[in-house]
């Protein structure tokens, strides 16, 4: 497939999913508010721009094609499913808990096998969400379903 179709479908998905994102940010009330606002609002301009440019190299490189390898179909599976699992996750299990399940999945499944390491990386981005949503922004986040559980 031609590389400059598959990028103007991809950059039209992008500008989409970042202008519903945009709408939904614009009604967060308050401070807590900016920075989603601001994320989206940057992330439709990036998309804008780059739909833009995919469209004008259209027809321009008719031998530049696109040929998608089983690993890297794999991946993008992966990257479906794992966005799937947050979405759902954070619904039914909590914030903090769906993301020590995914972030580590997702590393083992794209390739990276090191258990400490995984370790690590989860705990130090857990912690930098903890520090961002309850410090910085002071955004109250849904209570943890598994914590409430067991008395949490």
């Amino acid at each position: 497939m031609e590389r400059a179709k598959v990028e103007t479908g991809a950059a039209l998905v992008s500008l989409l999913f970042s202008a519903l994102g945009l709408f939904e940010a614009w009604g967060y009330s308050g401070e807590g508010g900016m920075m989603p606002r601001a994320i989206m609002a940057l992330m439709v301009a990036l998309s804008a721009i780059w739909c833009l440019q995919s469209v004008a190299s259209l027809g321009r490189h008719p031998d530049r094609v696109i040929s998608i390898t089983p690993q890297q179909f794999r991946g993008a599976v992966l990257l479906t499913v794992a966005g799937l699992g947050l979405v759902f996750g954070m619904q039914y299990l909590g914030f903090y808990s769906t993301a020590i399940v995914i972030l580590p999945a997702v590393a083992y499944g794209l390739g990276y096998r090191e258990p400490k390491g995984l370790v690590i990386a989860t705990a130090l981005f857990i912690a930098l969400l903890i520090v961002v949503f309850r410090i910085f922004l002071a955004v109250p986040l849904p209570a943890e379903r598994l914590l409430s559980t067991f008395g949490g």
